[in-house]
């Protein structure tokens, strides 16, 4: 926490904002009043308590004093009339911080996130305070790295998909892409089998955890169908902008869709990410190409090994499916 002090102090100066470390101080009083307000992990993790629909006048009676209107325009949300408020009982408390933090603070927190987001497109001064602490403080990694790395890392945020098909083309095959459904439709079938011979579950939820399997969704590799990136305004030698443009270029993809029907072909990943997740309210495990490579899957290796190693990856995502968040939803 006094580290994170310093760094606002230090991000405030290097824009040039007056008194940077009477701001820090008072930009973690502030932060820290809000963390109190807010919900721990374990209530975060509850779906069911989490799912607030309100509309627009319900918010502004729950949370008076926050201008609602000014923000939901500023969002480009004006026509948005129904939001789901996820920690109900702790937005007033939050709303009330803003109320009560003097202008000049508010403006200052606003200037250090702004440089705070802005700093590793920036020249190396700013690159390097970011990850002083972000990266060495927070997250313990001693050296920062090299700077073409962190470039395919921020093209790839900006536009993920058209990456991924150019990662595709060259490293995934199509005989990788069925050798995975027939790994994921064997290890479905045992999970089968085990449900069918518990002791300790009752028919009827064992007739509603099967219904729940069968009906998984499964996407290997990537999408059927690639993101288009064509309003997407790249410069040369404009780097901040690129990433601004980005940013907008993704929000207004997403308030385009608002009120439209759900788009179950979407992934959450692209295809160059070396993870795996499950979608509880999509009843869906996805597998990007990326994460189909040695150690985890070998097309050519004897099923054994796959089974040993993707296979583990295959079964953890399975179970989300039946675990204290996934058990909420059913498989429609």
């Amino acid at each position: 926490k006094a580290a994170y002090e310093a760094y606002i102090g230090q991000m405030l100066g290097l824009i040039g904002w007056a008194d940077p470390q009477a701001n820090a101080k008072a930009i973690v009083e502030m932060e820290t009043r809000i963390a109190q307000a807010q919900w721990t992990l374990a209530q975060g993790r509850d779906d069911v308590a989490s799912y607030n629909p309100m509309t627009r006048a319900e918010l502004a009676k729950a949370v008076p004093g926050f201008p609602w209107d000014a923000w939901f325009e500023a969002a480009e949300m004006g026509q948005v009339q129904r939001v789901v408020v996820r920690e109900n009982t702790a937005f007033p408390k939050i709303a009330a911080v803003f109320a009560e933090t003097p202008i000049p603070v508010l403006q200052a927190w606003e200037a250090f996130n702004l440089a705070d987001n802005a700093a590793p497109f920036l020249s190396k001064r700013f690159a390097d305070a970011n990850f002083g602490f972000r990266g060495k403080v927070i997250s313990g990694q001693q050296e920062q790295r090299v700077r073409w790395k962190r470039a395919v890392t921020a093209t790839s945020q900006a536009m993920g998909e058209a990456i991924g098909s150019i990662y595709v083309d060259q490293y995934f095959p199509p005989e990788s892409k069925a050798k995975m459904l027939q790994l994921v439709h064997d290890e479905q079938t045992a999970l089968g089998h085990r449900i069918e011979n518990l002791t300790w579950m009752s028919p009827a939820t064992k007739k509603e955890a099967l219904d729940k399997l069968a009906k998984f969704r499964v996407k290997i590799g990537y999408p059927d169908k690639w993101r288009d990136y064509s309003a997407l305004e790249v410069r040369d030698g404009d780097l901040y902008g690129n990433y601004q443009r980005a940013g907008a270029f993704e929000w207004r993809r997403e308030m385009a869709r608002l009120n439209g029907p759900v788009d179950k072909d979407e992934w959450g990943m692209t295809p160059q990410t070396v993870n795996a997740y499950y979608s509880p309210t999509g009843n869906e495990i996805v597998f990007p190409a990326a994460i189909l490579q040695p150690p985890f899957f070998d097309p050519d290796a004897d099923p054994a090994v796959n089974y040993g190693a993707i296979g583990a990856v295959i079964g953890h995502e399975t179970t989300h499916g039946f675990d204290d968040q996934g058990r909420q939803s059913d498989g429609d």
